[in-house]
């Protein structure tokens, strides 16, 4: 099974799965879930925690609505987390 960061990284376990069962037979309603899973597949990656908190802050930061201080400690801790 795919892991980072001893998690899960269930995209490429439903990738991988998705390859193995397309080399079968398989059923009218399987087939159906391979095509969605398949399009769900294409559909980008949402943005991580991290990448969506680091957005709002440079927002802060541009908008003047922060404390210098807090912002810079935020951002180094932010910037230590894994994605």
């Amino acid at each position: 099974m795919p892991m980072t960061n001893n998690q899960t990284d269930w995209r490429a376990l439903c990738a991988e799965l998705h390859a193995a069962l397309e080399k079968h037979d398989v059923t009218w309603e399987e087939e159906n879930l391979l095509d969605q899973s398949a399009a769900a597949l294409r559909r980008p990656k949402p943005p991580s925690l991290k990448e969506q908190s680091l957005k709002h802050l440079e927002v802060m930061e541009r908008d003047g609505h922060y404390l210098p201080e807090i912002m810079q400690d935020l951002r180094r801790a932010l910037e230590q987390l894994p994605e």
